[in-house]
């Protein structure tokens, strides 16, 4: 079970499953705190702030709960740890922007592109 973003050891048996946003619309802004090297950067998100973001968003948490509801998981399901309030946008929409996280930094995806010789723009 993914609790406390993965740093919190597992309270049960459980599956989960969530949606990635790969090549999201909306920009965010790093700005730096200070001159010195070692400062930590100041980093603004800005996620979900385009129109398509938060649509591809929402019908992807509507087809995960669409998926939940198969009788293959429903069989071993005992609850639903976080599911939003209803299925309306605008629940949907807030409960995407509770618990939203982001999954890999962008930054080890550049790293990871320079080590395998591959050109940033070809990565996903």
């Amino acid at each position: 079970m993914f609790v406390d973003e993965g740093l919190a050891l597992p309270v049960a048996h459980a599956f989960v499953f969530g949606a990635c946003l790969l090549r999201p619309t909306s920009r965010g802004k790093v700005f730096l705190r200070s001159l010195l090297p070692s400062a930590k950067p100041h980093i603004l998100h800005n996620y979900f702030t385009t129109e398509e973001d938060r649509q591809t968003t929402i019908q992807a948490v509507r087809k995960l709960l669409e998926i939940a509801e198969q009788p293959a998981l429903t069989r071993h399901r005992r609850g639903a740890l976080r599911v939003p309030a209803s299925d309306s946008d605008a629940d949907i929409l807030d409960y995407v922007q509770r618990h939203t996280q982001t999954p890999l930094a962008p930054a080890a995806a550049l790293a990871s592109a320079d080590r395998n010789r591959t050109p940033p723009a070809t990565l996903p």
